[in-house]
């Protein structure tokens, strides 16, 4: 079974859909998805990152692109790895879209010129890995931390290009990271057990 794509076009993020069967809920696709979605960030209730709910922080964004990834049966640390090989698809996309930019991974994070570009978070529920990655395209007033989007790295492309990249710009990731994802799969298929 191969992992599957699912648009819910406009969507909010509370924190309460990272759970288990989540592109099943909204549209009865089962197994492994990247469900994408563009919508405000406001999470506070459902934080699950500890060191952020222990500090009692926030994570808010006026707009931005939604990732959830599920993965049936993986586990804590190949979730983190493929978080983190998301974000790597992401700085790809940008680089591709803002050649010459300096996009930074420092840990789950991409960073440019000390802002943050996203959050991200991989956690499990009891059938696999969850995934959540967010995009700024505007983090408004209200972000706890110095933050930048899409809207601004794009500031100095034609407004007509500025639009069509943002508006494409969750499809686009989705579709590099489920054929690097794919791809990673099919190489597990075609080794020899080594005796």
């Amino acid at each position: 079974m191969s992992m599957k794509l699912v648009d819910l076009k406009m969507l909010n993020y509370d924190g309460s859909q990272l759970h288990h069967a989540f592109a099943y809920e909204k549209v009865r696709i089962l197994g492994e998805t990247v469900s994408i979605f563009r919508g405000r960030a406001h999470v506070k209730k459902h934080l699950v990152d500890l060191e952020d709910s222990l500090a009692d922080d926030l994570i808010s964004a006026n707009d931005m692109w939604h990732f959830i990834i599920e993965i049936p049966g993986a586990t804590i640390m190949e979730s983190v790895a493929i978080q983190r090989l998301f974000i790597c698809k992401c700085i790809e996309v940008l680089q591709n879209i803002l050649p010459g930019k300096l996009f930074i991974r420092r840990g789950d994070d991409i960073i440019v010129r000390g802002k943050k570009l996203s959050v991200s978070i991989a956690t499990l529920s009891r059938f696999g890995g969850l995934i959540h990655v967010g995009i700024n395209i505007d983090p408004g007033s209200g972000c706890p931390v110095p933050a930048t989007g899409l809207i601004e790295l794009l500031s100095r492309k034609k407004k007509v290009d500025r639009e069509f990249w943002i508006k494409n710009f969750g499809r686009n990731v989705a579709h590099v990271f489920i054929e690097e994802y794919e791809d990673m799969k099919e190489a597990t298929y075609k080794v020899k057990e080594v005796e």
